[in-house]
């Protein structure tokens, strides 16, 4: 977290297929932008209405009020029959 460049304000969710050119998806989560004690809690995100049985690439890119950091590198994700990832 040494590397952070003033108080982060939220994330950006990125998230597509593997298997196709599809789009991607961004889900943004704003987090309460307090003391630097408040920066290391766990933030967390639910991606909903994902395929069955289907392999996504995710990352993740913080923000604050000088704009967008670099994204994160892409993991590789596969959901279970629920749609779930594992």
């Amino acid at each position: 977290m040494e590397d952070r460049n003033g108080v982060i304000l939220g994330y950006y969710v990125g998230y597509r297929e593997t298997k196709t050119s599809g789009q991607l998806q961004v889900i943004n989560k704003d987090v309460d932008g307090g003391s630097d004690a408040d920066m290391d809690a766990e933030v967390s995100v639910v991606v909903e209405n994902l395929n069955k049985f289907t392999e996504y690439a995710v990352h993740v890119r913080a923000y604050n009020k000088e704009g967008q950091g670099p994204p994160s590198v892409d993991h590789t994700v596969t959901t279970l029959e629920d749609g779930r990832a594992v």
